[in-house]
């Protein structure tokens, strides 16, 4: 329920993981999720690291290189979209389709219940949609950008677990979610916050509230200790 309510009215592609949640936004039509090659390569890498002979794990991880290779390539260039698109077509697309034949043909020959199995299935499973983000330059590989962004709360939610009752909760969570999207946006937390306290109680109107919003805001605007 939480996924459908708090996209509700979006249209567009997201980022996940291969979360059940988030199918009931598929089924609305207006959602498309693009899955994640750094989940697919952790089962595979996890086997790698405790089976030193080379077989069909250390396989989908030298093609699950040749896919990050041409991305990091593409970050040192700082290219477009329009370029980015392109290089997945022509240098990507080949080793995906390569990599997608490569699971059909030989899931058949391990054990369901296996690790090298459930690696494999994991991977079929999410490979229609893992292999959306080879159409669109503004797609990503994987969705590391939202795993590192939530690993600091995730280290640090024990400490979080007692926040008295539901608005204190929501209340926090409130904060940390405006702290991320201000860092996301380019601020330096500190300048945001003390921009947005100082300005909150002057702001009478929904247009104004919204004016304070980080991507509403330029950061070069933003003076450390202004």
């Amino acid at each position: 329920d939480i996924p459908l309510r708090f996209l509700r009215g979006f249209r567009g592609y997201l980022h996940t993981d291969a979360y059940s949640g988030y199918l009931p936004l598929v089924a609305t039509g207006n959602v498309k999720t693009v899955a994640c090659l750094a989940h697919i390569r952790r089962k595979f890498f996890a086997i790698t690291q405790t089976v030193k002979t080379e077989g069909l794990a250390h396989q989908a991880i030298a093609y699950i290189t040749e896919l990050y290779a041409i991305e990091s390539t593409l970050r040192e260039q700082n290219a477009d979209h329009q370029t980015i698109y392109q290089a997945r077509q022509t240098h990507a697309k080949p080793i995906a389709l390569t990599m997608g034949a490569w699971l059909k043909a030989h899931i058949s020959k391990v054990s369901q219940k296996s690790p090298i199995g459930t690696a494999m299935q994991y991977a079929l499973n999410c490979w229609p949609n893992f292999s959306r983000y080879l159409d669109d330059g503004r797609l990503h590989i994987d969705n590391n950008l939202s795993e590192r962004a939530i690993k600091p709360f995730v280290i640090g939610r024990k400490n979080w677990m007692f926040c008295g009752n539901t608005r204190g909760a929501t209340a926090s969570a409130n904060l940390f979610s405006l702290i991320e999207t201000a860092k996301a946006h380019g601020h330096n937390p500190y300048s945001y916050l003390n921009h947005l306290f100082t300005e909150l109680p002057l702001a009478k109107t929904t247009e104004q509230l919204q004016a304070l919003l980080p991507y509403h805001i330029d950061p070069k605007q933003l003076a450390i200790g202004t």
